[in-house]
């Protein structure tokens, strides 16, 4: 964090936890009566904002009943200073440690937040709504509206690579796009990170994110982020795909990264019998993908 400063003196770094009797309504709505830190650092009495690396911060915390139960809700938000949340994708509790552990990359307030998100259209007890529930919750994943998630429409190929992007906390810096997306664009940053780290080629320079992505692009993708973060130790082969009926179908580009999808468990094929290579996807089954990875990580 402090590799770059040079010319100071002085560094003074602070963790304080806050009253949360003091704290704006609206903050004190949300996190009831969890923790509220504030973290400086101050170079020669002056203040930073922004960090040149973030820092690993681990706050001591107890779970209550339901939260223990169900800690993967548990997480951490930026308090911004119009008393706004700002989720961390990737804070989370740690039961070795019995602390909220989460990277911060700028100084701040940091509260604990306890968050489930619920779909209106999202069946209970269905063998899609775990992933959901905890991928939305978490932020990696969208839902359609505050109320709905959508799970049978078709997931597109900007939706999934701004999911995948989220889901492994990809960084990179921005220096090129693709001829049809906007800054303004919804997935702008996502697909930009997934572009400069190589996972996302495009075709005549371009990405088309509105179209639906097919079975087969969607395990490239997936598994070109996975080599990227390290985590395709696992050999592959087309043999792994010799159990379902329409193997044969899978594109010649596809069939290593199809293969490791089928091999790390990430996909199970349709009723276990076939892969549908150009088919799409559901918004259920990504989140179900992204699910399984996540669990892995």
């Amino acid at each position: 964090m402090l590799k770059y400063v040079s010319g100071a003196k002085n560094v003074e770094l602070s963790l304080s936890r806050l009253d949360t009797l003091k704290l704006h309504s609206d903050v004190k709505s949300v996190i009831a009566s969890r923790p509220v830190i504030a973290f400086a650092v101050k170079l020669d009495g002056e203040e930073m904002a922004t960090l040149n690396a973030p820092v690993e911060i681990r706050l001591p915390y107890t779970p209550d009943v339901e939260e223990l139960a169900n800690s993967k809700y548990l997480t951490v938000s930026y308090v911004a200073a119009n008393s706004t949340f700002v989720q961390l994708l990737n804070g989370k509790y740690d039961s070795a440690l019995q602390a909220m552990v989460f990277p911060a990359a700028n100084t701040g307030q940091y509260a604990v937040v306890y968050t489930k998100k619920f779909f209106n259209d999202v069946i209970k007890d269905s063998w899609y709504a775990p992933a959901v529930e905890t991928m939305t919750s978490k932020g990696f994943i969208d839902g359609t509206s505050a109320t709905s998630f959508s799970p049978e429409q078709k997931v597109t190929r900007g939706e999934y690579l701004a999911w995948l992007v989220r889901t492994l906390d990809l960084k990179a810096e921005l220096n090129t796009t693709f001829s049809d997306m906007k800054r303004t664009d919804l997935y702008y940053e996502e697909i930009g990170i997934a572009k400069a780290l190589g996972i996302a080629m495009g075709s005549n320079g371009k990405f088309y994110p509105e179209m639906e992505i097919a079975r087969q692009d969607l395990a490239v993708l997936t598994m070109r982020a996975l080599r990227a973060v390290g985590k395709t130790e696992q050999t592959r082969t087309a043999e792994d795909l010799k159990r379902f009926t329409d193997a044969a179908n899978v594109a010649k580009y596809a069939t290593d990264d199809m293969a490791g999808m089928v091999r790390m468990g990430f996909i199970n094929g349709r009723s276990n019998v076939t892969l549908s290579p150009g088919g799409t996807t559901t918004r259920a089954e990504a989140a179900q993908v992204l699910y399984k990875i996540f669990s892995q990580l």
